[in-house]
C-alpha cells in the first residue's frame, strides 16, 4: 500500500514539472511586455559634406643651386642662410663697372654701323638714278649695292653685340629663382666667380609639396585637381589647401596604399619641409543627407542598428553609416526622415519591445 501511493506522489510531481513553462521563455515574454522608457527624435535633414583623413608630411625635395650666368668679383650679397626668398628677389650683384663699357662701347658701335648703312643707303639710290641715266655701268650700281648690304650685316652684328652686352650687364645681378628659403651661402663678398659656380643652396617652399597615402579601396575616388585642407601640429588653429597633382599608377605591393602628392598654398612660408600632416581629401557633398545624433546608433556584433518606434514598439533596423560630425552621424540607408528614432533607453532595447516615449525631442539638428 505504501508503495502504491509512493509511485503515485512521484508521478504527480513528474507531471506537474512537466507542465511548467521554460523560465526563458517566461523571462523573454516579460521583458517584450515591460514597456521601456525612451527619447526619441525625428532625424534631420542636413547638408554633409564627404571627406577622407589621412596622414602625410611636406617634402624637401625641390632643393635648387643658385648660381650666376657671368664671370665677376662679388659686390654685394644681399641674402644669407636662413632668408626667406621670392622669385625675381635680388641675392647677389657683381662689379658692374667692366660690364656697362661693354654696355657703352656696343651702343657707339651700334651708332656708327647705323650711321654707315644710312650713308650706303643715301648712295645706293643716287647710284641708282645715274643707272636709270646710264651714267654709271650696272658693275658700278652692283657693288654699291653690296657695299650697303655688308653695312647692314655689320648693323645687325653691332645690335646683336650690344644685346649681349646688355645682358651680361644685367647677369651681374642674381636673382632668385623660385620662392624659398636659403639653405647654405658658398661665397663671400670680395670672392673672383665663374659663370654656373655655386652661389647659394635654397629649398623651394611655395607652392610646398605633401606627400601622402590613401588605403587602395579609395583609387576610384580620387582624381587630380582634388581640393585637400591640411593641418599641421605648428599652428593647430590654421587650416591651408592644396591641390591632387600627382597619383602613382601603382598601388604598394607591400602596404597596399594608393600614394598622392598635392601642392600647398604656402606663401607666408609657414609650413616647413619635414612637417607632419593631417590632411583631408573632399570627395563631395550630400545636400539631403538623413541625420541623427550618434547615440541613436547601437553597435552589436560589428552591426549598426537603430530603434524606431512604431505603435507603441521599438522596431530593430538595420543602418548605414556615413561621415560623423559634431555628436552626429550621417545615415546612408536603413532610416526614413519620418520616423521616430530612439535615441535613450536604446540599449535596453530588442525588436518588438514595447516602449513608452517620455519625451520628443524633436529633430536631430536641433538639439
Amino acid at each position: 500500500m505504501w508503495c502504491t501511493r509512493g509511485i503515485l506522489f512521484v508521478s504527480i510531481v513528474l507531471t506537474a514539472c512537466r507542465s511548467s513553462p521554460p523560465a526563458t521563455s517566461v523571462s523573454l515574454a516579460e521583458r517584450k511586455a515591460e514597456a521601456v522608457r525612451v527619447t526619441v527624435v525625428h532625424p534631420s535633414i542636413q547638408t554633409v559634406t564627404h571627406t577622407l583623413k589621412a596622414v602625410g608630411s611636406f617634402l624637401a625635395e625641390d632643393e635648387v643651386t643658385i648660381s650666376a650666368e657671368v664671370d665677376g668679383r662679388i659686390a654685394q650679397i644681399a641674402v644669407d642662410e636662413g632668408y626667406p626668398l621670392e622669385t625675381g628677389q635680388v641675392v647677389l650683384r657683381l662689379e658692374q663697372e667692366k660690364p656697362q663699357l661693354e654696355v657703352a662701347r656696343a651702343e657707339a658701335e651700334v651708332r656708327e654701323a647705323r650711321a654707315n648703312v644710312e650713308l650706303q643707303q643715301v648712295t645706293l639710290q643716287r647710284r641708282a638714278e645715274l643707272l636709270k641715266e646710264r651714267m654709271i655701268s650696272q658693275q658700278v650700281y652692283d657693288e654699291t649695292a653690296a657695299q650697303a648690304a655688308l653695312a647692314k650685316a655689320r648693323l645687325e652684328r653691332a645690335e646683336a653685340v650690344l644685346r649681349l652686352a646688355r645682358k651680361s650687364f644685367k647677369d651681374t645681378t642674381v636673382v632668385s629663382p623660385l620662392n624659398g628659403i636659403i639653405t647654405a651661402r658658398h661665397v663671400a663678398v670680395g670672392e673672383y666667380i665663374k659663370a654656373g659656380q655655386a652661389l647659394f643652396t635654397a629649398v623651394k617652399t611655395h607652392p610646398l609639396k605633401l606627400l601622402f597615402t590613401l588605403p587602395e579601396r579609395f583609387a576610384g575616388e580620387v582624381h587630380p585637381g582634388q581640393h585637400v585642407t591640411v593641418k599641421v601640429k605648428a599652428y593647430p588653429d590654421r587650416e591651408f589647401t592644396g591641390r591632387i597633382y600627382f597619383i602613382n599608377p601603382q598601388v604598394d605591393p607591400h602596404t597596399r596604399a594608393l600614394q598622392l602628392k598635392a601642392l600647398v598654398d604656402n606663401r607666408d612660408g609657414r609650413l616647413k619641409p619635414g612637417f607632419f600632416a593631417d590632411v583631408q581629401l573632399l570627395l563631395g557633398t550630400n545636400e539631403n543627407a538623413v541625420v541623427l545624433p550618434q547615440e541613436a546608433v547601437v553597435l552589436r556584433e560589428d552591426r549598426a542598428l537603430a530603434y524606431v518606434v512604431e505603435n507603441g514598439s521599438a522596431r530593430e533596423r538595420a543602418v548605414a553609416l556615413g561621415e560623423r560630425f559634431d555628436g552626429k552621424v550621417e545615415i546612408l540607408s536603413g532610416i526614413r526622415p519620418q520616423e521616430l528614432v530612439v535615441t535613450s533607453g536604446n540599449y535596453l532595447l530588442q525588436d518588438g519591445q514595447a516602449v513608452t516615449v517620455v519625451n520628443e525631442t524633436g529633430h536631430a539638428g536641433s538639439g
